[in-house]
């Protein structure tokens, strides 16, 4: 699923992994990317116009049902 999310979408893997549930909008079906984390360091997307929302299309099943099976799905909570 995140490597699919970045071919879909054009995000970094950074920006995939640094999503939380609070990024998530599965009513719409888009994600906001807000932060990224490399290699354990969370922190600011690469660059300003990097801050964007994106739309999950048919991604939108698919991390519907990856949440509703994480353990932990807080707003904070990272998806993957």
């Amino acid at each position: 699923l995140i490597c699919e999310t970045c071919l879909d979408t054009g995000t970094r893997i950074s920006e995939v992994t640094g999503l939380m549930i609070k990024h998530v909008d599965l009513e719409k079906g888009t994600i906001q990317i807000a932060q990224r984390n490399w290699r354990g360091d969370i922190d600011v997307p690469k660059t300003e116009k990097s801050k964007r929302m994106l739309a999950l299309g048919g991604l939108t099943g698919r991390y519907r049902d990856w949440i509703s099976k994480l353990k932990h799905r807080d707003p904070d909570a990272f998806v993957f």
